[in-house]
């Protein structure tokens, strides 16, 4: 699918299920909540930066299948309220991205 396909798939889901953590990001952008099967530290990493580390499941977790329907179960029992803590989670990081961007700005500018 192409990017913009991608769009409205994952704007017209519940949520997603990732192994990947691109995919992960994009959902998250997106603002639709996301369970990331996480295949190395930095899939758990980003789900921390979004306060969503419970919806992150190490792939090699010997309960993979019942944390999975945990998670699934915690998304679908309240969707709207994960949609909005995403949404939230996402504006934040923009900010703290847009500070940062000014920082790196002036710090260049005045060498």
């Amino acid at each position: 699918p192409s990017p913009q396909e991608l769009q409205k798939i994952y704007r017209l889901s519940l949520f997603s299920i990732n192994m990947k953590l691109h995919a992960s990001i994009f959902s998250a952008a997106l603002g639709c909540p996301f369970i990331s099967l996480a295949y190395r530290w930095k899939c758990m990493d980003f789900a921390e930066s979004v306060a969503c580390g419970d919806l992150a499941i190490p792939f090699g977790d010997p309960h993979l299948a019942e944390r999975l329907r945990a998670a699934i179960d915690r998304i679908t029992a309240d969707p709207a309220e994960h949609r909005d803590h995403l949404t939230e989670q996402i504006s934040a990081a923009r900010l703290r991205l847009a500070e940062l961007e000014q920082r790196m700005v002036e710090i260049l500018s005045t060498t």
